[in-house]
């Protein structure tokens, strides 16, 4: 999974901006939980006044996730924060999956959602995810006592499984990150009768739509909203460039004995293949299957060699990942 590592999949956080630091258990009052250490940083922006911001210091939150193994899980955060030379004017780094002043996760919202579906109550819905009874009440009201009347100029088109075996269509406020109304299915007839609940006057407003590749939402935006540019969601792109990158591994993996070194090297290394190259470490450290002090930037340089066509596809799939 390229610049994402494993524990940013599980926890259900989509923004590439995120890197994870380390984890592990810690005590919270009287109970043990497990915590990620991350941070967010990304390019300095343009202050409101037109000149280039800088990056200025560190601000910690903590962030309510899904549990993992049964253990309460936080993501302690560190976001970037910026200021401007000029006007002294200082913001702090922005994401998706992280709402203003809300310890939160989006995840752990839509998993309140989903339970109030199955018509469990809020206290028992509030034990299960670790919160409050106001909290579960919050996230209800933010999606059905305050119905959708009009649409933002920039939508984000998300999804999440709402039942076992049944993916719900979730639609966000790209600017603000709010989610405005969660529809029980993201078939096309489903989200198309959604839309058609608005006049055409209405869904004029929208200016443009991120999305995955997901082709009915293709389909319904150049049906319904045939004006609006659609932007592709840049952690879907990533993701389908490194499936297709681990399959061309894959095949080029099979094509050596399963009992030869090349073989084992690119079965056992496939994560730091997948990792974007700025982030391999040069730290050496001593590797029984090189039988040698190596580092993570040596062994992929090694496993490069013994493939022309696997390094040549690397490069493209770093490159790219560099891009976007």
């Amino acid at each position: 999974m390229p610049e994402f590592h494993l524990t940013q999949f599980f926890l259900e956080l989509q923004d590439p901006n995120i890197e994870v630091l380390e984890g592990g258990k810690e005590l919270k009052g009287d109970r043990v939980v497990k915590f990620i250490h991350a941070k967010r940083t990304y390019e300095a922006p343009l202050c409101l006044c037109g000149c280039q911001t800088q990056k200025w210091s560190l601000t910690h939150t903590t962030l309510q996730c899904l549990s993992v193994a049964g253990f309460p899980m936080f993501l302690h955060l560190d976001k970037q924060r910026f200021r401007c030379p000029s006007c002294g004017k200082t913001s702090l780094a922005k994401s998706t999956d992280l709402e203003d002043f809300c310890s939160i996760s989006q995840a752990v919202k839509l998993k309140i959602l989903e339970l109030l579906r199955q018509k469990i109550s809020m206290s028992v819905i509030a034990d299960l995810l670790e919160v409050s009874v106001p909290t579960v009440q919050r996230v209800l009201d933010s999606v059905s006592i305050r119905p959708v009347t009009q649409l933002p100029e920039a939508l984000f088109f998300d999804e999440n499984h709402l039942l076992r075996d049944q993916m719900a269509f979730v639609l966000v406020d790209s600017l603000t990150h709010d989610i405005l109304d969660v529809v029980e299915s993201r078939h096309l007839e489903t989200s198309r009768k959604f839309f058609l609940g608005f006049k055409r006057a209405l869904r004029q407003k929208v200016k443009y739509i991120t999305m995955d590749m997901y082709a009915p939402y293709m389909t319904l935006v150049k049906a319904l909203f045939p004006w609006a540019p659609i932007v592709l969601d840049r952690f879907h792109i990533v993701q389908n460039l490194s499936r297709a990158f681990n399959k061309t591994r894959i095949q080029i993996m099979k094509e050596f004995p399963t009992d030869s070194a090349e073989y084992r090297h690119m079965k056992y290394f496939w994560e730091l293949l997948q990792t974007a190259s700025w982030k391999l470490s040069y730290k050496t450290y001593y590797d029984r299957s090189f039988r040698q002090r190596i580092s993570q930037r040596e062994i992929v340089h090694k496993i490069l060699d013994t493939s022309p066509e696997l390094e040549r596809d690397y490069m493209l799939y770093q490159n790219l990942i560099y891009d976007i």
